[in-house]
């Protein structure tokens, strides 16, 4: 690519960002309250936006039958400038950066575009980084990316249940804030508008009394609840108190305890995973459509549950 080519104004080229997540608390990392990102000077036009997939069938006389249907992520590559005479010396921070945040248990990498107004994120792992040299007054690198997951538009969409007897509302904490109103009256739903399921993250706030459960089902087209299809459910004995939280991740395949010591402020992590019941599932994925997310947690005025997940696009 020349570089007059990627000096064109370009809608996507222009809005590229990347950031990096903390698995640990599905934030974009920060210091001193700004993001923190790689720098460069210009980049190119990436290949791999967009999408694939396998589609297995039977032939059949006039039609085909459709037995299976993937979606297959794929890989995004690009190439990153840097200019000047301390074009190398870039490059190096921008390498420095990228390698502080490489260990994919800890941290994903999230490249970003946006397209009239609304922003797409992937996470991806960045497996190739190469060096190509110096054009002139220009050093580039080629930059390939693993995905770790689909492309999605909004970061987290979550609500809060709370007990019937807390004076406390549902709302969302996505952006822009959209309020509703009431508390918990057993009616949260999900839209899950994406062709495949998609993973939950449910966020526990104690007390909450053993067996402690959280249950998905169906909604129809009336808004009628249909049968349950997935749960989690802890084993008998297991309670949490009202300075912990439990927090069953789909996302990243977790569920852990988290407590905070009331003397010292220290809050502390284990694993909970050995806690739930195997006779039903570990993590909750939401179906094509509409879910109800129930739950028999919230005893108390203090307990809450918060339930997150993301638009998946294609």
């Amino acid at each position: 690519m020349s570089i007059n080519t990627f000096m064109v104004a370009d809608s996507i080229v222009d809005t590229i960002k990347f950031d990096f997540l903390d698995l640990n608390t599905d934030k974009v990392v920060q210091n001193n309250g700004v993001d923190v990102t790689p720098s460069f000077d210009f980049i190119g036009m990436p290949t791999g936006i967009g999408f694939k997939q396998n589609v297995d069938t039977v032939e059949g006389d006039t039609i085909d039958y459709v037995v299976n249907q993937i979606i297959k992520k794929k890989n995004i590559k690009l190439q990153v400038y840097w200019k000047g005479s301390n074009a190398y010396q870039k490059y190096q921070s921008f390498n420095k950066l990228i390698s502080m945040y490489l260990d994919v248990n800890k941290y994903h990498v999230r490249f970003s575009y946006e397209v009239s107004s609304v922003r797409r994120y992937v996470e991806v792992s960045i497996v190739d980084l190469e060096l190509q040299g110096r054009d002139g007054r220009y050093t580039s690198a080629t930059i390939t990316m693993q995905p770790l997951t689909l492309w999605y538009e909004e970061n987290s969409i979550s609500f809060t249940m709370v007990s019937s007897a807390n004076s406390g509302k549902i709302y969302n904490y996505s952006y822009p804030y959209t309020y509703g109103g009431g508390s918990y009256s057993d009616n949260n739903i999900i839209k899950n508008e994406f062709i495949k399921k998609m993973p939950l993250k449910i966020v526990i706030h104690g007390p909450a009394s053993s067996p402690i459960m959280v249950s998905i089902c169906e909604i129809d087209a009336d808004g009628n609840a249909g049968s349950e299809y997935a749960r989690v459910q802890f084993v008998s004995g297991f309670s949490i108190n009202a300075k912990q939280t439990l927090t069953i991740d789909a996302f990243n395949n977790k569920i852990y305890l988290t407590t905070t010591n009331d003397q010292t402020g220290v809050v502390s992590v284990d694993d909970a995973f050995n806690s739930v019941d195997k006779s039903h599932d570990s993590f909750l994925f939401a179906n094509p459509g509409q879910t109800k997310v129930s739950t028999n947690a919230l005893t108390t005025t203090q307990s809450s549950i918060t339930c997150s997940y993301k638009r998946y696009v294609l």
